[in-house]
C-alpha cells in the first residue's frame, strides 16, 4: 500500500498522465489494478440505490422563469472540474453495461432527470453539465447550483418540480459510486477497452488506451489518498444521507485540502438541508448560521467545495490561480433575482382551506411572527438577519460551533502579521477574496461591473454584524416563504414534516427515513415510512439532534422551548396558513 501511494502527492489537473506508459509495462498493470482494487476496499460497495418513478410528466410552478432561464439555471457551467466529461458521458455502473448517467441510475441519488435538450445535448440530468476549462479547452463533467437547489414532489401520480428549491441529492454517495465505477471499469477488461473505445473515438489505439489508463489511474490514486486521509482522520462520522451536505465542513475541507497540510482538516459532523435558494439573494448574510456575508464570495466558495480547481500553495505568483468561472457565477446570481417562490399547487394537493388558514395566521402572529417576520432595510434593500443563540434556540449546535472553532495554518497564504493559526473564516474570506480578484483582473471586468457582481457587501465570513463588529453564534430565523416545498425541517434535517416542527420534543420521529418524493400536503413534508433504497435518519447521532425550536407548557426562558404547547388542531391550522404564504408580511 504504501508503495502505492508513494506518487499520490503530485495532483495535477484532471487528464494530466502520469508519468511513464502503461503499455508493456508488466508492473504498472499490477499497479493500476491494485489501485483499483483499493478504491473499492476503502470507498466500500456501492449504495443500495431508490428505485425512483422516472415516468412522471413533470409540471413546473410558475416562478417567474421562461424554459430558456431554467435550463439555463440546470445546466450552466461553473468552473467545478470533477472528472474528464468524456469518462462521465461513457462510465458504466459496475457489473452492467447500463451508463452511470442514465435517468434509472442518476434518480436514485436524488438527481432529477431533465428532457430538455436545450442547453443540453447530452441529455445531463438536472445540476449536471459539461464545464470547459477556460485555459486548457478541456471538457469536465461539472455540478450547478441547481444540483443541491432544485426540489421535487411527487403526489398521487403527479409531479411538481420546484426551481430554487431543497434539492434531494445524495452527493456524497453519488461521488463515491461514480469513483467506484472507475474502479471496477480498470478491473474488468472488456469494460475498460468498451469505455476507451467512447471516450477516445477516432484517436482510439493501444498506446492512447494505455495513456488513458495512466490517467484514470492517477485520478484513482488521489481518490484513495484523500479518503485513506479521511478515515485516519476520523473527519467524516455522520452520513449525509438525501438532501444534505455539511457544506461548510465538507465543503471547508475540499478547499483547505489544497493548502497541503492535513492538520487544517476539520472533523465534518453537522451536515444541513440544502435551502431554498429564491430568499437567499435578499439576505444581508446567508448560510443557516449567518457567516457569509456577500453572494460573490459565497457562490466561489460553493464551486471550490464540489470540485473546483485553485492553487492554494506553492509559488506565490500561481497562488489563487483557479478555474472559478465568475461571470458565470454572476449569470446565475442576476438569474435568481427574477426567481420566485412557488405558490401552493392546490391542482395538485388540494385547496387550501381558507377559514384554516384565517385561524393559522392568527396562531402565527401570537407564536411565531416574533422571529419569522424579518426587517426589511430600505437602504441596503436587504433583509436583516434575526439570529437565535444557540441557548435559545436548542437546536444542534455543530454547524454553528464547528465553523466558530475551526483553526487552520495559512501554509504559504499566510501574510504579514498572521500568528501561526488563523479562524478558518478568515482564511475562507482570503480564499474567495483573492480567487475572486485574480479572476476579474484576469478577465479585465470593469469596476462598476465588480461591484455590482459583489451587491455592495464586503466579503465578510464568520460571526459579525453588518458593521463587521462580533455577532451572535446561532441559526438565522427562515424567512418561511413556500416553506410546504423545502421539507424536512430544522436546519440539519432532522424533522421529517411541519405538524412534527410544530410539536414538542416527544413527539417527533426519533428515526425515520429520506428519499421519498410523495408528498403528505396534510402533515407537510415527505412520506417518512421505510421502503427500499430508503436513508435511515437517527436523531441520536451527532449533527442529527432533532430537539430544540419546541412548542410546549414550560417557564419563559426554557433552553430550546419557543412557544406554548399547541393542540393538533392548532398545528394544522398553522400548516393551512404557511401554504399560502409565499412571501414575508402574507
Amino acid at each position: 500500500m504504501n508503495d502505492l501511494l508513494s506518487s499520490t502527492e503530485d495532483r495535477g489537473r484532471d487528464g494530466t498522465p502520469f508519468p511513464g506508459r502503461f503499455a508493456g509495462t508488466r508492473g504498472k498493470v499490477l499497479v493500476a489494478l491494485a489501485c483499483a482494487a483499493l478504491v473499492i476496499a476503502v470507498v466500500g460497495c456501492t449504495t443500495a440505490l431508490l428505485r425512483q418513478d422516472t415516468t412522471y410528466e413533470t409540471r413546473h410552478l410558475e416562478q417567474g422563469w421562461s424554459v430558456t432561464d431554467r435550463q439555463s439555471y440546470y445546466h450552466t457551467a461553473q468552473g467545478t472540474e470533477i472528472i474528464p466529461y468524456s469518462w462521465f458521458l461513457y462510465l458504466e455502473k459496475p457489473g452492467s453495461t447500463e451508463l452511470f448517467r442514465s435517468n434509472e441510475n442518476v434518480a436514485g441519488y436524488g438527481l432529477f432527470p431533465d428532457r430538455n435538450l436545450l442547453g443540453n445535448p447530452d441529455g445531463l440530468p438536472v445540476g449536471v453539465t459539461r464545464d470547459v476549462d477556460g485555459e486548457t479547452g478541456r471538457a469536465y463533467f461539472g455540478l450547478t447550483c441547481a444540483a443541491c437547489h432544485t426540489g421535487q414532489i411527487n403526489y398521487q401520480g403527479a409531479s411538481v418540480r420546484i426551481d430554487g428549491g431543497s434539492g434531494r441529492l445524495d452527493l456524497t454517495n453519488f461521488v463515491k459510486d461514480m469513483f467506484l465505477a472507475l474502479g471496477f471499469t480498470m478491473l474488468d477488461a472488456e469494460k475498460f477497452d468498451r469505455f476507451a473505445r467512447n471516450v477516445l473515438r477516432d484517436g482510439y489505439s493501444a498506446d492512447s488506451k494505455a495513456a488513458l489508463h495512466d490517467q484514470v489511474d492517477e485520478k484513482l490514486k488521489t481518490v484513495v489518498h484523500e479518503d485513506l486521509v479521511a478515515l485516519r482522520l476520523h473527519l467524516y462520522p455522520v452520513q449525509d444521507g438525501f438532501g444534505r451536505q455539511d457544506a461548510l465542513g465538507r465543503g471547508g475541507n475540499n478547499g483547505f485540502t489544497k493548502i497541503g497540510k492535513d492538520s487544517n482538516l476539520q472533523v465534518s459532523d453537522a451536515p444541513v438541508s440544502y435551502p431554498a435558494v429564491w430568499d437567499a439573494i435578499g439576505w444581508d448574510w446567508v448560510q443557516y448560521n449567518s457567516s457569509i456575508r456577500q453572494p460573490l464570495a459565497r457562490n466561489i466558495g460553493e464551486v471550490l467545495g464540489v470540485g473546483g480547481i485553485a492553487v492554494l500553495h506553492g509559488d506565490r505568483k500561481d497562488l489563487y490561480k483557479s478555474s472559478v468561472n465568475v461571470l458565470a457565477l454572476d449569470r446565475i446570481e442576476t438569474l435568481l433575482h427574477t426567481l420566485r417562490a412557488p405558490a401552493w399547487p392546490g391542482d395538485v394537493l388540494g385547496p387550501i382551506d381558507q377559514e384554516k388558514a384565517r385561524r393559522g395566521r392568527a396562531l402565527f402572529q401570537e407564536n411565531c411572527v416574533r422571529c419569522h417576520e424579518p426587517q426589511w432595510d430600505k437602504a441596503s434593500g436587504d433583509y436583516i438577519s434575526t439570529v437565535i443563540p444557540l441557548e435559545t434556540i436548542g437546536t444542534d449546535p455543530r454547524q454553528a460551533l464547528n465553523i466558530a472553532k475551526h483553526m487552520i495554518d495559512p501554509g504559504d497564504l499566510r501574510e504579514p502579521g498572521d500568528p501561526e493559526m488563523i479562524p478558518a473564516t478568515e482564511a475562507l474570506r482570503r480564499i474567495t477574496e483573492n480567487v475572486a480578484q485574480r479572476k476579474l483582473r484576469e478577465l479585465g471586468v470593469p469596476q462598476d461591473v465588480q461591484d455590482r457582481m459583489r451587491a455592495g457587501k464586503p466579503n465578510l465570513w464568520g460571526y459579525r454584524n453588518a458593521d463587521g463588529s462580533p455577532g451572535t453564534v446561532g441559526y438565522r430565523a427562515h424567512i418561511l416563504t413556500a416553506i410546504w416545498a423545502t421539507p424536512p425541517y430544522l436546519h440539519n434535517g432532522s424533522v421529517p414534516n411541519m405538524y412534527e416542527l410544530l410539536s414538542p420534543l416527544k413527539d417527533r420521529s426519533p428515526v425515520f427515513y429520506t428519499g421519498n418524493l410523495e408528498y403528505d400536503p396534510v402533515k407537510m413534508g415527505y412520506r417518512s415510512g421505510e421502503f427500499p433504497g430508503a436513508f435511515l435518519f437517527d436523531t441520536s447521532l451527532a449533527g442529527n439532534s432533532n430537539a430544540g425550536h419546541e412548542f410546549r407548557d414550560a417557564p419563559a426562558g426554557t433552553p430550546g422551548v419557543v412557544g406554548r404547547a399547541l393542540g393538533s388542531d392548532e398545528r394544522l391550522a398553522i400548516i393551512e396558513f404557511l401554504k399560502t404564504r409565499v412571501r414575508p408580511g402574507m
